[in-house]
């Protein structure tokens, strides 16, 4: 088995990505945005939205993430990396706001 850490990176980490990358697409992104907002390339992300989101599931499965949860996750995390985006944009410290405002909504879901 591996330890925690590992779990996150290896497993957690990438499904989200993909999920968040879905999800971000789905409201109207382009890949070039996304790639910026998630740290990736564009080619990493046109994989993963030509993959589909199952892959990603079945992923978080093993880690016993079922899917209401990892599209709740994706959810907060579309909402945070945009709000990060905007206080980037005006210069403002929303990034950290957006960012402490996820990391509760995700320990009180958890």
């Amino acid at each position: 088995m591996q330890p925690p850490d590992e779990l996150m990176v290896d497993i957690f980490l990438p499904a989200m990505r993909h999920l968040l990358a879905s999800k971000l697409r789905s409201e109207g992104f382009s890949q070039n945005a996304i790639s910026r907002m998630l740290g990736v390339t564009q080619a990493s992300v046109s994989l993963y939205l030509s993959s589909g989101e199952s892959k990603a599931y079945g992923s978080l499965s093993e880690l016993s993430v079922g899917a209401s949860d990892a599209d709740g996750y994706a959810a907060l995390l579309a909402e945070a990396v945009t709000e990060i985006g905007k206080g980037a944009i005006r210069g403002s410290p929303q990034e950290i706001e957006a960012t402490e405002k996820t990391q509760s909504a995700i320990i009180t879901q958890g």
